[in-house]
C-alpha cells in the first residue's frame, strides 16, 4: 500500500515515559554541508566519506546496542496516528 504522510505538531501528542522518542528529533530543520565547512574553516577536511560514516554509525551504534535484534517499538507511532487521524 502507498504510505500516508502525517503532519502533526509534536507538542500536541504527549509521549509517556518509557516510550520511544517521536519524530522529529529536532524542532527545526538542520542541514550540514561539507563544502560550507571547508569554506568556513580553511584546511578542514572530513575524516570519513558519507558511506564510511553511515557504515560506522550502523555497526558502532545501532548493532553495538543490539537494536538489530530487537523488535521495532511502534507505540509512539500508534499514539500519533490515533491523535492525528481520529475523526474530529
Amino acid at each position: 500500500p502507498e504510505p500516508k504522510i502525517i503532519h502533526y505538531d509534536p507538542k500536541s501528542v504527549p509521549v509517556p515515559d518509557g516510550f520511544p522518542k517521536a519524530f522529529p528529533f529536532r524542532g527545526m530543520h538542520f542541514f550540514a554541508s561539507v563544502e560550507k565547512a571547508m569554506e568556513d574553516v580553511p584546511g578542514w577536511r572530513p575524516k570519513y566519506s558519507l558511506l564510511e560514516g553511515l557504515r560506522s554509525s550502523y555497526v558502532e551504534d545501532y548493532v553495538a546496542r543490539g537494536f538489530d535484534k530487537k523488535d521495532v517499538d511502534f507505540r509512539t507511532d500508534d499514539l500519533i496516528i490515533e491523535k492525528c487521524c481520529a475523526p474530529a
